[in-house]
């Protein structure tokens, strides 16, 4: 008899075939359910991180603005990098990100061919390009690093171009007025270059801008200085996409300012919008991220919000404009 109960509690202590799969099924259902929870945690880290990279940007900005009384210039054009014998006004090729680079522990990188002659310095502005520095990528679009160079063409006082480029995941508010920047004068002896006229933009950084917090008359807290811009998702990883085909070093172009005629993360595809901007042509690129429904903003007090894509699109035309005088249609986070 104690031989027959040992075999039978043996053969209790066993699981069946389909108790195996209902434990199974019961797992893979668990797991699923903690997948969209694992990955909205990543994401709310990520998201994070991006404005961290806003603040530190921000933080950058003003320290710029504190030491020189005006905000980064937007350079010269899109065929312009920055050039460390030119200052920092309306003189300098480069555009705001180039700028900052001191306060953001990348003097080195802006301060290549300083002091040197022409064919150096020309040579040293193809090295700089490829350069990536930390802090300017949005983790939730992609990581830093170098990415092909898609636009035809050198820089005017580079001596090549770089065949891997340093890109940037953030631009500056240019305003809610868009004029044809061009690709600036073919070479610093150009006295006969005619200027784009820009006396009509109401955004922080433009070409050859040069804005002082007492034109931000709309007030800091109220304007728009740098946010994410907006990218095709077909082009995240190869850096080929409208509006990120240049190197982070350059001029004022798509590459590193966007506009607020729309709602952030729409693509300007018709110029019949009763809302387009003075001037609006049909390649217009906009703020926008890859963030669910959000997009990260660092206004000209030094604060990061996390708007909607859905927000008002007068209030984020109001937002991205320092002297319209309007007040805001909605509270801002």
């Amino acid at each position: 008899m104690a031989n027959f109960s040992t075999k039978s509690n043996a053969m209790r202590a066993g699981f069946s075939l389909v108790e195996l799969l209902v434990v199974m099924g019961i797992i893979s259902m668990l797991i699923g359910l903690l997948m969209p929870a694992v990955q909205s945690a990543r994401e709310g880290a990520r998201r994070t991180q991006c404005v961290n990279n806003l603040h530190q940007i921000g933080l950058a900005v003003l320290q710029h603005e504190a030491a020189h009384q005006y905000f980064p210039t937007g350079g010269w054009g899109s065929l312009w990098v920055g050039d460390p014998d030119c200052g920092t006004d309306e003189n300098q090729p480069g555009g705001w990100l180039y700028n900052i680079l001191p306060y953001l522990e990348q003097q080195a990188v802006h301060d290549l061919g300083m002091g040197k002659d022409a064919n150096a310095k020309a040579s040293l502005a193809v090295e700089m390009q490829g350069i990536p520095i930390p802090g300017v990528h949005c983790p939730s679009r992609r990581i830093g690093g170098l990415y092909k160079h898609s636009q035809g063409g050198s820089a005017y006082n580079a001596s090549g171009q770089a065949d891997m480029e340093a890109r940037s995941d953030y631009a500056a508010n240019a305003g809610d007025r868009w004029v044809d920047m061009g690709k600036g004068p073919i070479g610093f002896g150009d006295s006969g270059y005619q200027w784009p006229d820009v006396s009509k933009m109401t955004g922080i950084c433009y070409l050859r801008s040069k804005i002082q917090y007492s034109d931000i008359t709309d007030g800091a807290t109220n304007t728009y200085l740098v946010g994410e811009k907006w990218m095709d998702v077909n082009h995240y990883g190869d850096g080929a996409g409208p509006g990120d085909e240049r190197s982070l070093y350059q001029g004022a172009s798509p590459d590193i300012l966007r506009w607020v005629a729309k709602k952030p993360g729409e693509y300007w595809r018709s110029c019949e919008d009763d809302k387009k901007p003075v001037g609006c042509d049909c390649g217009l690129l906009p703020f926008g991220s890859c963030h669910p429904g959000v997009w990260n903003v660092t206004f000209c007090d030094g604060s990061v919000h996390t708007l909607s894509f859905d927000m008002d699109p007068e209030s984020h035309r109001r937002l991205g404009c320092r002297n319209d005088g309007k007040r805001i249609g909605e509270a801002i986070p």
